[in-house]
Parts: C-alpha cells; sequence; structure tokens
C-alpha cells in the first residue's frame, strides 16, 4: 500500500484532490477485503489478492496503457489512542486507459467474476496524479455499485 507519508504529499500538491493509485499502491500488502467493492465481499467477490493479480494479467496487454484505482470519498487518515497516523484507502472503480474499444474491453474482463456492474466511460475530471493518456486511448472504469 502506499506509505502514508507519500500519500499526504500526493493530496497536498493536488488540491486535496484523492489521486489514481497504481495497482501496487493501492493492493500490496493490503488485506483489507473490504476496500474495494465492500458490499460484493463475501457475495461472491474474489479476494483482493486475486483481482490484483487479475488487474496485474490486464495492465500487461499491448493494448493497455496503464490501470489505476480510483479512491472513495471516505478513504480517510486517522489517528489512533498513541498519536500514530493510519491510512484507510477504500477503492472507489478500477480506471483502464485502453486503445480498446468499450466492448472489446467488457470482453477482455469478467465483470462477472468481479462481482461488478460493468465498465463504463471513465469521467476523468476529479482525479489527481493522472498518467498520460496517450492519443490513441480512452479511459474507461469497472464499477460496483
Amino acid at each position: 500500500m502506499i506509505e502514508i507519508n507519500k500519500f499526504k504529499k500526493l493530496l497536498e500538491e493536488n488540491g486535496e484532490h484523492l489521486p489514481l493509485l497504481t495497482l501496487d499502491e493501492f493492493f500490496r500488502d493490503n488485506v483489507v477485503e473490504d476496500s474495494i467493492a465492500p458490499n460484493q465481499w463475501l457475495y461472491g467477490r474474489p479476494s483482493i489478492l486475486d483481482i490484483w493479480g487479475m488487474l496485474n494479467e490486464l495492465e500487461k496487454s499491448n493494448k493497455i496503457a496503464w490501470v489505476r484505482v480510483s479512491l472513495h470519498d471516505d478513504t480517510e487518515i486517522e489517528v489512533d489512542d498513541n498519536g500514530e497516523e493510519e491510512l484507510f484507502l477504500l477503492g472507489d472503480t478500477i480506471v483502464i486507459c485502453t486503445s480498446m474499444n468499450e466492448d472489446e474491453l467488457q470482453d477482455n474482463i469478467n465483470t462477472q467474476w468481479l462481482c461488478a456492474d460493468g465498465v463504463i466511460p471513465a469521467e476523468m475530471e476529479g482525479y489527481s496524479n493522472i498518467p498520460q493518456i496517450p492519443e490513441q486511448c480512452s479511459c474507461y472504469e469497472i464499477v460496483w455499485d
């Protein structure tokens, strides 16, 4: 998971807009199963480790420029009883930058396995830390309710 000071710096640099995180920044060492698609966890959604693996494989495709995790507005930094800060990441959607069209991307993602509602065009406004979007690419989001 992203280190808390790096996360705070990204917030400061981007007017407190939540950043898009790399797959590693969101999933590495993240053991909080309900940190993404919590309404589907325990109702068939695969583990976050399995989701991470699937997304890493997807990102290797020559038709994929990048894959990122958008964060839910409830992402927060809390201070525990000992005064230590702890980052609670809550993923909202998976943003995919690709040269595939929406139907082709939908065919390459098993949204049923993810217990996701589908793939939709991404509205990139409101995000920070957005990688370059190549000219031939569009961005889509895997969404859950």
